[in-house]
């Protein structure tokens, strides 16, 4: 078995525009557990100091209590009740609560504490109103998603998707409406669909070392987007004002033919 250190934080989303970067430094962890992962992708920590750990590798859901020293999985892999088929983040609901998105699923499975007490189908307004893999919550019933904005070309039997930008859309969990926040800097790629309705293929080019623009929304219902170029976190009010921030200094690295390999 290996030490696997878990530092757990609390930080709140304050726009500080116009000041210096402040550096948070976080003091040094105060438990540990001895517990074996394949790959984390998000823990939750609950009121009672338990933790929930997502492991993405191994498609489970566990709880961690560092003062049993304990590892407990929630739920299973499948399609049923309490199920997920795949897992990966883990958002913070009011009231100890937590959203688990099954993207893969299409549906999304609701925890309070460390319990599985409810699983929202796809066919429930906030997801279909395009909200499968959201980026954050607030906790006053909305969660944050992206779409993008295509660009269509060609001709006959094929058609290229390139995805340039994509809308920041903020959707209700109740009745699944929205309101647009903005646009976003999408990651470079482009989508190639050849042939018609049920004989279609589709490819998919990404380029690795490219980035976009990356949102998250808080739980007070402030936005957060970092952008590209220029470097920098532009905020969005709960009540849709738009404060954008100060370019940020960093310093660019040249991508050369060796690391391209």
């Amino acid at each position: 078995m290996k030490n696997v250190w878990l530092a757990l934080s609390l930080t709140t989303a304050t726009p500080l525009l116009g000041q210096a970067v402040v550096e948070i430094r976080l003091a040094a962890p105060n438990a540990t557990l001895e517990a074996e992962f394949t790959r984390v992708t998000a823990v939750r920590e609950l009121a009672d100091g338990r933790v929930l750990v997502s492991d993405a590798g191994e498609t489970k859901l566990f709880v961690a209590d560092f003062k049993r020293q304990t590892l407990t999985p929630i739920g299973r892999a499948g399609q049923g009740p309490n199920e997920y088929t795949a897992i990966s983040q883990l958002i913070a609901l009011a009231n100890d609560s937590t959203l688990l998105p099954d993207v893969r699923g299409g549906r999304w499975l609701l925890l309070h504490g460390a319990e599985i007490v409810a699983t929202v189908p796809p066919d429930s307004p906030p997801l279909r109103s395009g909200a499968r893999n959201p980026l954050g919550a607030d906790w006053s019933g909305h969660v944050l998603t992206v779409s993008p904005v295509r660009s269509l070309e060609g001709s006959g039997t094929t058609s290229v998707a390139a995805e340039d930008s994509l809308w920041i859309q903020r959707i209700s969990r109740s009745d699944g409406s929205s309101d647009t926040l903005g646009k976003a800097r999408a990651r470079p790629s482009r989508i190639t669909v050849t042939g018609r309705e049920r004989a279609q293929s589709v490819s998919i080019l990404v380029n690795p070392l490219a980035v976009g623009d990356q949102v998250l929304l808080f739980p007070d219902g402030w936005s957060a987007i970092a952008r590209v170029d220029p470097y920098r976190i532009d905020w969005v009010s709960d009540d849709g004002r738009l404060v954008r921030g100060v370019a940020l200094p960093h310093k660019r690295v040249s991508v050369d033919e060796g690391v391209k390999r």
